[in-house]
């Protein structure tokens, strides 16, 4: 949900593309880099137990104008690394300043 932060009406709603999940996605994580107008969410196919993933959207729009904004798939990161043979549990993203990073549930 888009919200206005003045007023906090909710300005839109993007729904998240399940395809990528197998129908459903739950999202865990979101973060957004305005200047580059991308947008990435950590999912998981299943709220327990399924598989993580991480997706990278592009923001059509302008995000000053947000009722306009739309999102197309960008690219999608399945399972980012296997760590001592298990496989990552994404729980949450971020843009920190020019690079992504990813927070594992495992610890990483």
């Amino acid at each position: 949900m888009i919200v206005n932060r003045e007023t906090l009406d909710i300005v839109k709603t993007i729904d998240v593309p399940g395809s990528e999940c197998g129908g459903n996605c739950h999202p865990f994580g979101i973060s957004i880099k305005p200047e580059l107008n991308l947008l990435v969410i950590a999912t998981q196919s299943q709220l327990s137990g399924g598989e993580s993933k991480v997706m990278l959207l592009k923001i059509n729009g302008n995000l000053e104008e947000p009722s306009g904004i739309s999102i197309e798939l960008y690219y999608t990161m399945l399972q980012l690394f296997f760590l001592n043979r298990r496989k990552a549990d994404v729980r949450g993203v971020a843009f920190c300043g020019d690079r992504f990073a990813y927070a594992d549930h495992n610890g990483s």
